[in-house]
């Protein structure tokens, strides 16, 4: 298992908090964790079929 490519969603508690709007507009801060790490597991790539194109796709206009 390839620990590098591993894709890992971090829950994270936001509050507001009071401090200058100067230096942060939005009054947002990060509090802590909201639980625990989550893996997130890739969609399995689709594989396109053979021959190319499919006959539904458009060409374009031909002259």
């Amino acid at each position: 298992e390839q620990v590098k490519r591993a894709l890992v969603r971090y829950p994270v508690k936001v509050t507001r908090v009071d401090v200058d709007p100067a230096r942060n507009p939005f009054g947002l801060a990060l509090d802590c964790y909201e639980g625990a790490p989550q893996r997130i597991s890739t969609p399995e790539p689709t594989r396109p079929a053979s021959g190319g194109l499919s006959p539904q796709a458009p060409q374009g206009e031909t002259p």
